[in-house]
């Protein structure tokens, strides 16, 4: 009796078994989650780095995975599992990363404009437009790390109407190293 057998080392995750479960814009918080698909690690760890300077600033685990996020600051994570034997981990190898920033966007709607800015985060950031808030996104231009601004004058092909709701959605076009990646989180504003 009490015998446990050693268990193998977790599975290496991929991307899409970690990421950002819950995102708090507001109060600048978020929180990760994993799964693991071979059902068979006891918990998981996150490490947090800044994409500027490659420095940890945090460790997510199965029991503490709250993040409070700093504003414009582009981060990268990865994740790894570990199963438990007696008081020791095995853990897994660690998995690629992914990438996310709280970008500050803020805009303001005329009778037919919509004028976006955007402080100076990312590689470039790609702006896209909707008359719907959860889907129908038109591409209104990708610009420049250089651009921190966008006037736009149409959705899609028709013009900006003085009455009409829009949404925009800002997503940060990131670079690590010579690897250019998206942000898992963006900004979507209404427009009024």
């Amino acid at each position: 009796s009490n015998v446990y057998t050693k268990p193998n080392k977790p599975v290496k995750p991929s991307t899409a078994n970690f990421g950002l479960s819950s995102i708090y814009y507001n109060i600048n918080v978020a929180y990760f989650g994993a799964t693991d698909p071979s059902k068979s690690a006891n918990g998981y760890e996150i490490e947090v780095y800044t994409m500027k300077g490659n420095k940890k600033v945090f460790t997510a685990t199965s029991s503490n995975n709250r993040f409070s996020v700093k504003r414009n600051t582009a981060y990268k994570y990865r994740c790894r599992f570990y199963a438990t034997y007696g008081n020791e981990k095995i853990y897994g190898d660690w998995s690629g990363y992914r990438y996310f920033v709280y970008q500050t966007v803020s805009g303001k709607k005329y009778s037919n404009r919509i004028k976006m800015s955007w402080k100076k985060v990312a590689n470039a950031n790609t702006v896209s437009i909707s008359t719907k808030e959860k889907g129908g996104y038109k591409k209104v231009k990708t610009l420049s790390s250089k651009s921190t601004s966008l006037t736009i004058r149409k959705c899609g092909k028709s013009k900006i109407k003085k009455n009409k709701t829009y949404y925009v959605k800002v997503v940060a076009n990131l670079k690590d190293g010579k690897k250019s990646v998206k942000s898992d989180t963006y900004y979507v504003g209404k427009a009024y």
